[in-house]
């Protein structure tokens, strides 16, 4: 499946503004959380607003299937590529759907998030 998402970097920065620590426990995983505790503004609302892309995004790769985001975690590798890990019960639906490789582009600029994410089974 293919995924695609873009979101209005400010819509997600008024959304932790309102709701803080409980909007960030219903949408992050733990460690996506913990590093958010690490960074200031710009580079937050980047985080929190292109790790929401992804998320949507591979909510729309399984075809709307009910996926928790805080089981889904977005981590990038030694030389910043992003990939997207699953737990839980998102770890089950993932084996399930014979997902084998999961590829994950994200992008900002001023004031958008965009991500791709495609599952290979």
């Amino acid at each position: 499946g293919i995924g695609l998402d873009i979101i209005h970097i400010p819509r997600i920065l008024a959304i932790y503004q309102k709701y803080g620590a409980r909007f960030l426990k219903r949408a992050y995983h733990p460690s996506e959380i913990e590093k958010v505790a690490t960074m200031k503004s710009p580079h937050m609302e980047q985080y929190l607003a292109s790790r929401w892309a992804v998320k949507e995004s591979a909510f729309k790769a399984f075809g709307g299937k009910r996926i928790e985001f805080p089981d889904m975690r977005v981590t990038s590798d030694g030389r910043g590529k992003p990939t997207l890990t699953f737990d839980g019960p998102a770890k089950a639906i993932k084996e399930a759907a014979g997902v084998k490789n999961i590829h994950v582009a994200i992008s900002h600029e001023r004031d958008y998030a965009i991500a791709q994410v495609i599952l290979e089974s």
